[in-house]
């Protein structure tokens, strides 16, 4: 599986005796930086037994390159789709915490899992291609990979996380640096040149500073002042009817609103609890969260097949509004993992 050929190759670069002195990741296929696992395969393989081949993680034209370098990639997926959920936590973890400078350039769809890849890094490059989501919610999933981690992290601080969650919204070029998903932002007309100077630094053996990989990644100069996706509801409130609104505020409230009621109640649900309970948790919890939570389903296998599969009916949820959504249904997705916790991050 190629996620296992990632996490190998980047264990073998982080040796002491390694010659790598820094890692580059970009997309291959000029459309994305990685868009996230094949979800169709998820739930086909959650179905059938796993009997695809090494490419099912991702789709093909998503695939990740390392360098441009095709690595060995395990022979098949044996384990079925929640190793493939715990391979892809522990790869997320694996590069959080690599003792070599690790550039992720983001020039094109960031998505899902191809957020928690990237985001646990240290150095994250958007570009004006970039467009970067966690859609989970809209998937009758939750936002995994971390997200309970970095998405509490975002500026400004508040809750620009939490509706990026529940939303699934999406975030595009400079947007992504402001938010702080990203560390710098090039036009991508500069990414050459960016890694040419990369691997000048390599050849000069100071690849692996990170202060010198930092200032030649140099942040771009931006005209735009990032615009909140976080809007004032009480200062909204405050200005009366809608007629004595400001037009865009109106606007981003009822957008806001009408996605919401396309979102999954229970994945909305336990998404909200997922961020209130994680807020002063470390990566490494958050992705033990994520391990045991993604074992039950919920509305997923509902919400790929509406969303990516049939594409002909709208989803039916298991629960049609968040009313509807009794606590003790969202508790218990956490009431048996909080023992444990503590236990599987130690593992990762």
């Amino acid at each position: 599986m190629q996620i296992q050929g990632l996490r190998g190759t980047l264990s073998q670069w982080s040796q002491k005796d390694s010659a790598v002195q820094c890692v580059v990741v970009k997309g291959a296929g000029g459309k994305a930086y990685c868009a996230g696992g094949d979800v169709k395969w998820t739930i086909q393989e959650a179905k059938e037994g796993c009997t695809a081949g090494p490419d099912a993680m991702f789709d093909d034209e998503y695939k990740l390159d390392l360098q441009a370098v095709l690595l060995a990639l395990m022979p098949c997926c044996t384990a079925g789709p929640d190793a493939m959920f715990d391979d892809e936590y522990k790869l997320a973890i694996q590069i959080s915490r690599l003792n070599i400078p690790f550039v992720a350039i983001l020039d094109g769809i960031v998505m899902g899992g191809g957020v928690g890849i990237s985001v646990n890094g240290y150095f994250r490059v958007a570009t004006e291609r970039t467009l970067c989501a966690m859609p989970e919610c809209g998937i009758g999933l939750y936002p995994d990979v971390g997200a309970s981690h970095f998405l509490q992290c975002l500026t400004p601080p508040g809750g620009l996380g939490m509706y990026l969650a529940l939303t699934g919204r999406r975030l595009k070029g400079v947007d992504v640096l402001h938010a702080g998903l990203a560390t710098h932002y090039l036009p991508s007309s500069s990414l050459a040149q960016m890694e040419e100077m990369i691997h000048r630094l390599g050849e000069e053996g100071r690849a692996n500073d990170l202060s010198v990989v930092n200032s030649s990644l140099r942040n771009g100069s931006v005209a735009a002042i990032f615009k909140s996706l976080e809007m004032d509801i009480g200062r909204a409130a405050a200005a009366g009817p809608e007629e004595g609104m400001p037009p865009d505020q109106l606007s981003f409230l009822k957008e806001t609103l009408a996605t919401l009621h396309k979102q999954s109640p229970l994945s909305l649900c336990v998404t909200l609890e997922l961020l209130l309970r994680t807020e002063r948790s470390s990566l490494a919890e958050c992705l033990a969260l994520d391990t045991m939570l993604v074992a039950d389903r919920g509305d997923f296998i509902e919400g790929v097949r509406a969303t990516l599969i049939d594409r002909t009916t709208p989803a039916t949820w298991k629960y049609d509004t968040v009313n509807e959504v009794p606590q003790h249904v969202v508790n218990s997705f956490f009431e048996p993992l909080e023992k444990s916790v503590e236990h599987r991050s130690s593992k990762l």
